[in-house]
C-alpha cells in the first residue's frame, strides 16, 4: 500500500471530538457584597452549601480554594473550583477565580457548567457583574492515529521553541517506553499560546481517572459505537489572556462563540507537515499533512459558524527607563522656562491619547 493510501485510510479512521479542556475566568460582583459575604462565610468557614470542600491550607493566599462536588450514580465528582479572593491581598483582581473541571465540562458542556457556577454564586446573594477569562485550553480528541513519531522539525511555525517528553509509563499491561508522549510547541507565559500534542491513552491509564475516561468512552460510544483505542491522542492549543485578548476574547461568551474559528486559526499557525523540513530545503514546498486538514475540519466545539478570525494590531511603545529620561531631556530642551511637572503633564497627555502596552 502507497504511503499517500495508507494516509488516507488512516484519515477515513480517525474519530475525534471537540472540546474545551481547561477553563480559568475571573468574575467580578459588587464589591460591598462581596466584603460581606467574605466575613461572614469564607472567613469563618461557613459556605452555604454543604457539598464544597476547602482546597487552600492557608488564608495567607490570594484566593482561598474551595471545591464544589456533584453526584453522579452516588459518586462525588469534582465540578469546579471557586477561589474567593483574600480582601487582605492586593487591590486590582476581580473577587472570584473559577476553573472549571475538565472530566465535567466534557460531561456537561461548557455553557452548561458556567451557569452552574453562575447559580452557586447567587446563592450567596452575589450578582456577576462581568467575566474575564484568564486561560483557555482549546482540544481535539484523536482516536486512530499515532502521533508517537512527530518532531517540531515535522512543523511549519514561526515558534523556535519546543521540547519533547519521552515516557516509560507502566499500568497494568499497558507500557510505553522510549516513545513519544509529549510535544509542546512555544511557551504560553511567553508567547500567549501553546500547542500540546500528548498521548491521552498513557496519560488515561497512568492517573487512573476512571470518571474522566468513563466520559471519554462514553462519548465515543454515543458518537461513534466504540471507543477509544490505544492510538488516543490530545492536540490542544493553551491559551493565556494576552493572547485571548489578541482576538478580542474578554469573556466566556466571547470564548465560546470564537472557539471553532480560532482553532482552526491556530491549525494554520501550527502546519503539521508532510515530511520533516529536513527533508527539503523550502519548507513551504512541503504541503499540510492530510491528517492535519482533516482535523482541521473536524473541530466544532459547538454550532456558531467559523469566520476569518484576527489578530487586533496594536501599537508598541517602550516605556523604559531611557526613554523616559529622553522624553524629560527633549521637553525641557525646547521649553528651557518648564519645569518637571510640565514633562508629567505632557506625559500624561501622550498617555491618555495613546494605548501604552
Amino acid at each position: 500500500m502507497s504511503k499517500n493510501l495508507e494516509i488516507l485510510n488512516s484519515a477515513k479512521s480517525l474519530q475525534t471530538l471537540s472540546g474545551i479542556d481547561t477553563l480559568y475566568y475571573f468574575i467580578k460582583v459588587s464589591y460591598l457584597n462581596y466584603t460581606s459575604f467574605y466575613n461572614d462565610f469564607v472567613l469563618k468557614d461557613k459556605l452555604i452549601d454543604v457539598d464544597f470542600e476547602k482546597v487552600s491550607d492557608s488564608n495567607n493566599v490570594q484566593f482561598i480554594w474551595y471545591r464544589k462536588y456533584v453526584k453522579i450514580n452516588d459518586v462525588n465528582i469534582p465540578l469546579f473550583r471557586i477561589g474567593f479572593k483574600n480582601l487582605n491581598t492586593r487591590d486590582g483582581l476581580f473577587s472570584l477565580y473559577i476553573q472549571l473541571e475538565s472530566a465535567t465540562m466534557h460531561y456537561f458542556g461548557v455553557d452548561k457548567v458556567v451557569k452552574m457556577v453562575e447559580e452557586h454564586i447567587n446563592c450567596y446573594g452575589l450578582i456577576v457583574e462581568k467575566e474575564q477569562v484568564s486561560r483557555s485550553d482549546l482540544n481535539i480528541f484523536v482516536n486512530g492515529y499515532d502521533f508517537g513519531k512527530i518532531s517540531h522539525l515535522d512543523f511549519k511555525t514561526s515558534v523556535k521553541s519546543a521540547r519533547k517528553i519521552y515516557g516509560s509509563v507502566e499500568h497494568n499491561e499497558f507500557i510505553v517506553a522510549g516513545d513519544l508522549q509529549t510535544l509542546y510547541l512555544g511557551k504560553s507565559k511567553s508567547s500567549g499560546v501553546q500547542l500540546k500534542i500528548y498521548n491521552k491513552f498513557a496519560e488515561l491509564s497512568s492517573k487512573n481517572d476512571y470518571f474522566k475516561s468513563s466520559v471519554l468512552s462514553a462519548l465515543f460510544y454515543s458518537t461513534y459505537g466504540n471507543s477509544f483505542g490505544n492510538d488516543f491522542w490530545n492536540i490542544e492549543f493553551s491559551l493565556r489572556r494576552e493572547s485571548l485578548k489578541s482576538y478580542s476574547i474578554d469573556t466566556v461568551s466571547d470564548l465560546l462563540i470564537n472557539a471553532n474559528s480560532l482553532f482552526i486559526k491556530l491549525m494554520e499557525r501550527y502546519v503539521y507537515l508532510e515530511s520533516s523540513k529536513n527533508d527539503l530545503k523550502n519548507v513551504y514546498d512541503i504541503k499540510p499533512h492530510f491528517i492535519w486538514s482533516t482535523l482541521k475540519n473536524s473541530y466544532r466545539l459547538n454550532s456558531e459558524p467559523v469566520f476569518d478570525i484576527t489578530k487586533i494590531k496594536t501599537k508598541q511603545y517602550k516605556h523604559d527607563i531611557k526613554w523616559l529620561y529622553n522624553r524629560f531631556n527633549e521637553h525641557l530642551e525646547e521649553n528651557p522656562s518648564h519645569t518637571i511637572d510640565d514633562v508629567f503633564l505632557e506625559l500624561r497627555e501622550l498617555y491618555s491619547k495613546q494605548s501604552i502596552i
